[in-house]
């Protein structure tokens, strides 16, 4: 099984997060991104905070990844 860099597979399987790994994941991408917490992150992406694709481009892309996370 072919593996990248990060080991993840490249074989066409979709992995599958538990919500505990999904919300690990986007907790580690918005502290990352924007130095907050994925629940941080997530209130205020409901609240229309990051909705300016402009000025936060990869919010959206961390937003697709709060229903693997709740």
């Amino acid at each position: 099984m072919a593996k990248t860099e990060t080991g993840g597979n490249i074989d066409g399987y979709i992995r599958q997060l538990s919500p505990e790994q999904g919300y690990a994941l986007l907790d580690k991408q918005t502290r990352q991104h924007f130095g907050i917490s994925a629940n941080e992150f997530i209130e205020a992406w409901r609240a229309g905070k990051f909705r300016d694709e402009e000025k936060y481009p990869e919010a959206v892309g961390l937003a697709m990844m709060i229903p693997l996370a709740v």
